[in-house]
């Protein structure tokens, strides 16, 4: 797991890239992940907002930005949007991330969230090379 400092930089760094460039579809995402799965930033609530702002910003067509929205609403346990949002994000997506992230379809149908505990993710997936292990062992 990673110290709390580094969830605490990347938080101040994402906030930071979106006050530079309010149209930064990947901080705003990678927020989202922050707010919906790290205990001192929970607010599943804040993380739905900046995912569908995400969404909106990229048009509704970044399988990436969708996925979150995905994850967000599964955390809330909406899993009709998680689902519906899933799909989406999963018709945009190259086939290597349909393999890597189809699991999570069969997941939300079943009315469950990610399980974070179990599960590589490496926030940042976006291409973006940016790493953190936010509740997570990798």
């Amino acid at each position: 797991m990673a110290p709390q400092g580094e969830y605490d930089r990347a938080f101040a760094d994402f906030t930071e890239a979106i006050r530079l460039d309010s149209t930064d579809v990947y901080s705003r995402a990678e927020l989202a992940w922050l707010h919906i799965k790290c205990p001192n930033y929970l607010d599943v609530k804040r993380g739905i907002e900046l995912a569908t702002k995400a969404c909106e910003l990229s048009g509704w067509k970044d399988g990436y930005c969708l996925r979150m929205l995905a994850t967000a609403c599964a955390e809330a346990g909406d899993f009709e949007n998680a689902v519906k949002w899933q799909e989406k994000s999963l018709e945009l997506s190259p086939e290597s991330e349909k393999k890597k992230w189809g699991f999570l379809l069969d997941l939300y149908r079943s009315g469950k969230p990610f399980p974070i505990e179990n599960q590589e993710f490496r926030l940042g997936d976006n291409g973006l090379n940016t790493k953190s292990t936010c509740g997570l062992i990798v």
